[in-house]
């Protein structure tokens, strides 16, 4: 037979639940004055949240054996204290759980108890609180409508919460495509993929109340597993400081590409096919080993350019996601246009009156030594002077950034 909890009121007992009850109304039908065991107070409190409490009280004597009657939804739970209550004292009972009156969360119940032998009796009527609530959440996060997907080989964590720590929580699943054989905690759970298909997993927390055992029910993560695949992926194309082209290939699956399989990388260079690499030729595979990267450096690049990189060109892989295969980006600057800017400076007498005029090349290229360039110098608008530069003795002039002088007379 199962027996009632019997709980003296205290202060600061530990709360396993805190619970809001409205009280809708509340009915004092007092015994007479000539009864000494009376009934003040019905309610549910945080001790043991799944049940109703009584409080009984005495007047002028103690009281022994306290029989009372709980009325709730037409059900009566007829239960004895039998510790004594000394008189003018008040001692807190708790009557079986709701199960057993069948009463439902959220609904409202008059709640009626009666001393054994009283005439009289104590009512209220009480909302009956809403059903503990637990929580479950994943590592990787399952989306807004409770969907993960998944791999076979991929480890998932599940972590449960509740209002208390003090119920005992399990976690539950479906199928044969899930093990978790490690606890983290009391309330998280590492598992691991180990096929594919469809899974439900809960955590569900179990309290036993005095009448049965009552279960708190997370939401659901719906679980989908598929099967384990590589995925080459072009990670980065870039130039180093040298600039060199640089090409990071990674598997970012969960699965090794044979090492064996003729694939081919494909590199672009302004949409002409311009570098093909077989993979049977390359040093460095360890791209085709899950969660590796390899690197390729093919050529110096000079300008700007564009640049797209196709890794299993030919397709031979199948691959969990095909979209990442290549990469086009642009890489450079354009050249900056380098010409010579030849410049008369200046034309001036010096001190001795001659005649002194600077040439100076202020561009950023030279001028080839060899042109056979002229300089030509008027007086009075009459050409008086001409100078082809193969003559010259000074020719600095036509290097880029270089001055010569001319004194003809």
């Amino acid at each position: 037979m199962k027996h009632s909890i019997f709980k003296k009121l205290s202060i600061g007992f530990v709360s396993l639940v805190c619970t809001s009850l409205l009280l809708l109304s509340v009915q004092f039908i007092h015994a007479d004055t000539a009864e000494n065991v009376y009934i003040n107070d019905i309610g549910v409190d945080s001790a043991y949240p799944s049940a109703f409490f009584v409080q009984i009280c005495t007047r002028d004597a103690q009281a022994t054996g306290v029989g009372f009657t709980t009325t709730a939804n037409g059900v009566n739970n007829t239960l004895t204290y039998a510790p004594t209550i000394i008189a003018g004292d008040c001692e807190k009972v708790y009557t079986w759980g709701f199960s057993y009156f069948g009463v439902e969360a959220g609904k409202t119940y008059s709640v009626v108890v009666q001393v054994t032998g009283s005439s009289t009796n104590y009512s209220e009527s009480i909302i009956i609180p809403a059903t503990q609530s637990a929580t479950l959440t994943s590592s990787p996060s399952a989306d807004s409508s409770g969907n993960l997907a998944v791999k076979v080989g991929d480890s998932i964590t599940f972590t449960g919460s509740s209002a208390t720590d003090s119920y005992s929580p399990v976690i539950q699943y479906w199928g044969a495509v899930l093990t978790c054989p490690t606890s983290l905690s009391a309330t998280s759970f590492k598992c691991t993929a180990i096929a594919t298909g469809n899974s439900d997993v809960q955590m569900i927390y179990y309290y036993k109340d005095d009448y049965d055992t009552i279960a708190y029910k997370s939401n659901i993560i719906k679980l989908s597993v598929s099967d384990s695949k590589p995925d080459l992926k072009v990670s980065s194309v870039t130039l180093d400081s040298s600039n060199y082209l640089t090409i990071q290939i990674k598997n970012e699956g969960n699965k090794d590409v044979e090492s064996t399989t003729q694939g081919n990388t494909y590199i672009y260079i302004d949409d002409v096919l311009t570098w093909t690499y077989n993979w049977s030729t390359l040093s460095d595979k360890n791209f085709l080993k899950a969660g590796y990267t390899s690197t390729m450096q093919p050529q110096v690049l000079t300008g700007k350019h564009k640049i797209k990189v196709y890794v299993d060109a030919t397709g031979l892989v199948t691959e969990s996601d095909e979209s990442d295969n290549t990469k086009e980006v642009t890489l450079g600057t354009d050249p900056v246009a380098t010409y010579p800017d030849l410049k008369v400076s200046s034309v001036t007498l010096d001190s001795s009156n001659y005649l002194t005029i600077q040439i100076k090349n202020e561009g950023n290229k030279d001028v080839e030594s060899t042109t056979q360039g002229n300089t030509y110098i008027y007086i009075d608008d009459v050409l008086t002077w001409t100078y082809n530069w193969s003559t010259l003795s000074d020719k600095n002039f036509l290097k880029a950034g270089y001055t010569s002088t001319m004194q003809p007379q």
